[in-house]
């Protein structure tokens, strides 16, 4: 059964209106498992890939959740009206109809085996935002510069390169959980990047750019460490200035280094403990906030811990 006899038999949104689809799940407001047999659902979810959306003048949304994407026709993505894409598990593949999508605001593949992005991706210029979470992407294309209006940009997983120019128009990127062992200093330089999580890379240094639009960075559980020259040259370099969050988790202090710990609990809501450690040849100074209980527990553990002997006794 042809898709316009599905839309004529159950007085479906026709295809030069409808305006969000998943074909396994609804047609605009409808609900397919509502009105659609199970082998009238499977021939939908089954066959959409294999014609074009050059017809579906008014789509706007388009999900692809539980569609089988492998044999997608060659002119299926080209579409003038479409501003969403997004699929969740399963494979895709991103021919050369993909980059003629004008009008493409945001792509959102999580979970999706993707190995590239096409050569001629740069010229999605509309696209803003750009979630490509679980993929299997490990460098992004030279074009990715061409890409003026990209606001958000999310890629983790498999990354290993990202020396490229990245358009001006970033505010966000994450970059967590890739394999990151470089980082260009063109991404610390984005005149509008107000938030970076590269957070779980095995890099072991940030090129030190000055930024006063960087609210936020993030590169917890990373080799490049917490060396008090480190914070001093974030601080004074990338984050340039104090109302900057410097995220840094998982600070590995061994016992022999800590010099001493300090608590102030003159406000029981927001206590604060202050440790001092020895690393290498400098004086690490670590402030941690909290509630009094809580921070209690802390500094009784760091002090059992740092002098066994005399807990014990």
């Amino acid at each position: 059964m042809e898709i316009s006899d599905l839309i004529q038999k159950h007085s479906l949104s026709a295809i030069d209106s409808v305006k969000r689809i998943n074909p396994s799940a609804y047609w605009d407001d409808v609900k397919l498992e509502d009105v659609l047999t199970y082998t009238e659902l499977d021939c939908l979810k089954n066959n959409f890939t294999n014609f074009s959306l050059r017809n579906y003048t008014s789509l706007v949304d388009l999900d692809l959740t539980g569609v089988p994407c492998i044999n997608i026709c060659d002119d299926f993505f080209e579409s003038k009206s479409l501003q969403n894409i997004s699929k969740l598990g399963g494979k895709l593949k991103l021919n050369k109809s993909f980059c003629s999508l004008i009008s493409l605001k945001k792509l959102n593949l999580g979970a999706v085996h993707i190995t590239s992005l096409p050569k001629d991706f740069g010229k999605l210029n509309k696209l803003e935002i750009l979630f490509l979470n679980d993929s299997s992407i490990k460098k992004l294309p030279t074009s990715f510069s061409n890409l003026s209006s990209l606001k958000k940009l999310s890629i983790y997983n498999k990354l290993i390169n990202i020396d490229i120019e990245f358009p001006d128009s970033l505010e966000e990127i994450d970059f967590r959980g890739n394999k990151l062992t470089e980082l260009p200093e063109s991404l610390f330089s984005l005149p509008k990047l107000q938030h970076l999580d590269i957070s779980d890379n095995p890099f072991t240094e940030l090129p030190f750019v000055k930024n006063n639009a960087l609210k936020t960075l993030k590169i917890a559980r990373t080799p490049f460490g917490i060396f008090k020259s480190n914070i001093l040259k974030t601080t004074e370099g990338v984050i340039a200035y104090t109302k900057v969050r410097l995220e840094v988790y998982a600070v590995p202090i061994r016992f022999p280094e800590i010099l001493s710990v300090d608590a102030d609990y003159a406000d029981a809501a927001q206590s604060r403990l202050v440790l001092h450690f020895q690393r290498d040849e400098e004086t690490v100074k670590l402030t941690m906030t909290g509630a009094s209980r809580v921070l209690d527990r802390t500094l009784q553990w760091f002090k059992m811990a740092s002098n066994p002997e005399g807990a014990a006794s």
